[in-house]
């Protein structure tokens, strides 16, 4: 097996740089835990908020219009009024 000498000055660069890249990996992990955690807080606000939405517009759908019940087959109709601009045939 060949021997390879590294100088004391190497040596303690070497540590230093594994020292370095493991406190980095370390900082990074937590980082990505932290954004994870955040990610998952989120997504249960959003969907207690849809829960919450859904409470709330079932609670009294006599009052509501342009919602129909999940089992409704009604077809609903609406008049969105938008204001038409002429046109210029260089538009088309």
């Amino acid at each position: 097996m060949a021997k390879l000498l590294v100088s004391n000055k190497a040596r303690k660069e070497f540590t230093t740089l594994c020292r370095t890249f493991d406190e980095v990996k370390s900082q990074l992990q937590t980082k990505f835990r932290l954004e994870v955690l955040k990610t998952k807080k989120m997504l249960a606000l959003f969907k207690n908020s849809i829960k919450f939405v859904k409470e709330v517009a079932l609670e009294d759908e006599t009052k509501l219009k342009g919602i129909p019940p999940e089992d409704s087959s009604k077809i609903l109709l609406w008049f969105l009024e938008f204001p038409i601009e002429k046109l210029s045939t260089h538009d088309l």
